[in-house]
C-alpha cells in the first residue's frame, strides 16, 4: 500500500518491482544505474507515484537533480 509523503505518494522497492512486473532485483539494479531515480528513507527506498509513471511512459527517468548530467539528449545520438 502506498504511502503519503507530504502529500506525495511513495511506494517501496516490492511495490513498486510489482507494479513494473519486475523482479526486486532488477528494480534494485535500476534504482542503482539511475534507469529509475529514487531516494531512500529511513533505509528504504521511495519511488514515487510519478518517478513510476514517468519509467513506464519514458523506459527511463531523467535525473533533474542539480548538476546531474544523467538522461541527457544529445541530438543525432541514439
Amino acid at each position: 500500500m502506498p504511502k503519503e509523503i507530504m502529500g506525495i505518494l511513495t511506494y517501496t522497492a516490492d511495490e513498486t518491482a510489482a507494479i513494473l512486473g519486475v523482479t526486486k532485483r532488477t528494480l534494485i539494479s535500476y534504482l542503482k544505474t539511475g534507469k529509475i531515480v529514487a531516494g531512500k528513507i529511513g533505509g528504504r527506498w521511495a519511488i514515487t507515484e510519478k518517478q513510476i509513471k514517468d519509467f513506464i511512459t519514458q523506459g527511463s527517468i531523467i535525473d533533474n537533480r542539480p548538476g546531474s548530467t544523467a538522461g541527457m539528449f544529445e541530438p543525432g545520438k541514439k
